[in-house]
């Protein structure tokens, strides 16, 4: 392995883990609960009952959502 000399490589790769977390983590952020919490109140709010119990959600698998009542 060569080792990086010049802190301008340094940065560049140090972001660009950064970055690459930042989106693995993304499905994680979206399915959570003050994501689509403010959508379920909206419906609530126009005489629509709605409640979801708990959203997942993967890179590489569909949408899942537990405990629905309409």
């Amino acid at each position: 392995m060569l080792p990086i000399k010049t802190p301008g490589w340094r940065w560049l790769l140090i972001s660009g883990v950064v970055i690459f977390i930042l989106f693995a983590i993304l499905p994680m952020v979206v399915s959570s609960r003050w994501v689509y919490g403010p959508l379920v109140e909206r419906l609530k709010a126009e005489n629509f009952h709605l409640s979801v119990g708990a959203v997942k959600l993967h890179w590489l698998s569909p949408i899942r959502m537990e405990q629905i009542s309409i």
